[in-house]
């Protein structure tokens, strides 16, 4: 029998990381943040991270490490928002022509017109820039646990799910752990609460077509509409997808153009927010941690996190968060 009580689940996304443990801790801090500038609340929750970079990258980032030109330097740790207000003003950042350039040649590589007419092309682009994906898709075994990446990816988070299966979860998965989260939720045997997606590529034409090819009779739309996949029915209570204009791996396809609804009636619902993740001058609106502590997230997690809880309790929760919170941010 299944507890009201919350418990969320995230899943990180492409390149390598930080250790476990200091990823899980400034996700959580993220959350906390978020929560606390846009609702005036930090209460407690039950968080886990599904940490799957050490399956290519053999050695994590060194949060400690300060030179920019060492392989194991990490350019783009937690921070807090900038500004009193928390969410800081949407700024256009000065970029370099190259910069630019870069940008709008994968805006174009990616959309729709593209991929239909140059589908050979847009797979090779996918390969270079995104290896993970392409290492997602593929059959090549690799020497981990099981035949291919997406057996080994899938069980993990899978394994995750099943543990607190008995709970309400709630799943953020992002960017390419949004698409590893999809693939689970289809042939997921129990129901979560909330699906989360930020910074989420899964409306990529070329990863809609392999979706549709690999599942099959799960992912074919209610209504017919041969056009739409249909949200996975393990998805019982919300889909929420969560992103920024700025982002080119989320921004060109909304979710709810790719996705129709399931059994539930549940189908993506798309948001867009400002994601504020900077590091001095560099911005990231694909940035985990600035989707994480956006209002959109805050507002989202609030009722699901304080439910049956009494002022009381809260207000002791919040005395002690903001403590732990301080010691976070002093053993960053």
């Amino acid at each position: 029998m299944k507890t009201d009580k919350t418990f969320i689940i995230g899943i990180h996304g492409l390149g390598n990381k930080p250790p476990r443990r200091v990823l899980e801790r400034w996700w959580r801090m993220s959350l906390s943040e978020g929560l606390r500038r846009h609702t005036g609340q930090r209460p407690f929750f039950d968080f886990r991270l599904v940490y799957w970079a050490d399956y290519l990258n053999p050695q994590p980032y060194d949060p400690g490490e300060k030179d920019p030109k060492h392989p194991l330097h990490l350019a783009e740790p937690y921070r807090m928002a900038a500004g009193a207000d928390g969410e800081g003003e949407r700024r256009d950042e000065p970029q370099t022509l190259k910069k630019k350039v870069k940008d709008q040649i994968a805006r174009v590589l990616l959309s729709d017109p593209f991929m239909l007419a140059f589908p050979a092309v847009t797979e090779s682009v996918m390969k270079k820039r995104f290896k993970e994906i392409d290492l997602y898709y593929s059959s090549d075994a690799v020497g981990k646990a099981k035949a291919t990446a997406q057996e080994d990816l899938r069980s993990i988070l899978a394994e995750a799910l099943t543990k607190y299966r008995r709970r309400r979860i709630v799943l953020i998965a992002h960017s390419m752990g949004s698409l590893i989260a999809c693939d689970v939720l289809y042939g997921l045997g129990f129901e979560i609460d909330t699906l989360v997606t930020i910074g989420s590529p899964l409306g990529i034409p070329l990863i809609v077509e392999k979706i549709r090819d690999e599942q099959g009779d799960a992912a074919v739309a209610p209504d017919g509409d041969g056009k739409k996949l249909k949200a996975p029915e393990s998805v019982a209570g919300a889909w929420v997808n969560l992103y920024d204009q700025r982002d080119e791996l989320a921004s060109q396809h909304k979710l709810g153009d790719v996705f129709t609804f399931n059994g539930a009636g549940v189908a993506p619902s798309d948001i867009e927010i400002v994601n504020d993740y900077r590091v001095g001058e560099r911005v990231n609106p694909h940035k985990a941690y600035g989707y994480l502590r956006c209002r959109e997230m805050s507002e989202i997690l609030l009722g699901l996190v304080t439910a049956n809880k009494s002022a009381r309790r809260l207000r002791v929760e919040n005395g002690l968060s903001n403590i732990l919170f301080k010691l976070g941010r002093w053993l960053h």
